[in-house]
């Protein structure tokens, strides 16, 4: 039986294998147990659909106090006293199946949450490569970086990594581990989805310049690389399939 598409399917094989763990945020299936267990340990947490969204129906949850919790999506934001009455927000936005996530705080520019889009392809040497990488950086006011649902904007990785003052001199570096990481992914990845020949990696890049693997995407948008000023990413993306 093949593996499934969605998230919670592909996070499980990532967690296969001992060189990524570091790299994955803890993820488990949300429950008011689970989500309370979370909160506990890392004090915000992020919970999304399992399946693909597009960016939506992503939620943020901060414990402020022992009795208040603070709980924002899309450009709402909402306070309320206990993991029952979150719970019951989330099941009104049909995530009673979600996942929660432990919370990535992204590097920003200009004052907006950013991560990366590595592009990972294999062509007919079965050899993986990276063909291209950007920043994806969330519209004012949003905590998704997805462009489309809030409005953002797309720039070569290095740039935004320049233009965050958290990050500012490690451009470089940062660059190639979230390329070494992305094709360890897809290499990991592919032993178990032997079909897969494009994996867009959505890759987080914390305030202290560590990559994290938020998402694996099998069926990527090619267009967001069109967006760039230099075509020559998206060209080569589209020559490798």
């Amino acid at each position: 039986m093949k593996p499934s598409w969605n998230k919670w399917s592909k996070y499980t094989i990532m967690k296969k294998s001992s060189s990524l763990i570091p790299s994955l945020p803890q993820t488990l299936p949300l429950s008011a147990r689970t989500l309370a267990t979370m909160i506990d340990r890392y004090k915000t947490v992020i919970v999304k659909p399992r399946a693909k969204s597009g960016g939506a129906g992503v939620f943020r949850i901060t414990k402020q106090s022992p009795r208040q919790l603070h709980v924002r999506w899309e450009k709402h934001s909402r306070k309320v006293s206990d993991i029952s009455a979150v719970m019951s927000l989330l099941n009104r936005h049909s995530l009673g199946s979600g996942l929660v996530q432990r919370y990535v705080n992204l590097a920003t520019v200009g004052s907006r949450p950013f991560d990366a889009r590595v592009m990972v392809q294999r062509g007919r040497s079965r050899s993986w490569k990276v063909t291209g990488s950007l920043a994806k950086i969330a519209g004012p006011g949003y905590l998704v970086t997805n462009t489309a649902r809030s409005r953002g904007y797309v720039l070569p990785l290095p740039e935004a990594i320049r233009k965050s003052p958290s990050l500012m001199n490690q451009s470089g570096s940062i660059v190639s581990q979230s390329h070494a990481l992305s094709l360890r992914t897809a290499r990991h990845l592919h032993a178990y989805y032997p079909w897969i020949r494009t994996v867009g990696m959505d890759v987080g890049i914390d305030r202290k310049g560590k990559p994290w693997i938020i998402e694996a995407n099998f069926s990527p948008s090619r267009s967001l690389f069109k967006r760039l000023k230099d075509k020559s990413m998206y060209r080569r993306i589209i020559k490798w399939g």
